[in-house]
């Protein structure tokens, strides 16, 4: 038999999850910003030494850009799990939502 479902708490946990990927979304966008930064701020140390791309080539092997880029996967990561526990507990609260009023449903028909 499924499991009764507290939606008081699947509301919060819902509430929870939005919040917590609305700031987790944000840091990821941030990241991303940071990493395109530090690849500009290389190409611009290495301009007129090299064509612009071999000069985003070389920034982008750097060390320092090649940590900024793990760091922004890392936060965008994140960001999608939360995403898509937010969206579990959305379509958790759409079936609950679905059941009951089909079950209201059938008692105007008995």
């Amino acid at each position: 038999m499924p499991e009764a479902i507290d939606i008081d708490e699947l509301v919060k946990r819902c509430n929870d999850a939005r919040d917590a990927w609305a700031v987790l979304d944000g840091v990821a966008d941030l990241a991303d910003a940071h990493r395109k930064m530090v690849r500009s701020e290389i190409k611009n140390q290495l301009r007129g030494e090299m064509s612009n791309a071999a000069a985003t080539d070389e920034a982008e092997g750097r060390a320092e850009y090649q940590g900024a880029r793990a760091r922004a996967i890392e936060a965008r990561t994140l960001a999608n799990i939360t995403r898509a526990e937010f969206q579990g507990y959305e379509l958790r609260f759409e079936c609950w939502r679905t059941k009951n009023a089909t079950r209201r449903a059938e008692m105007k028909i008995l």
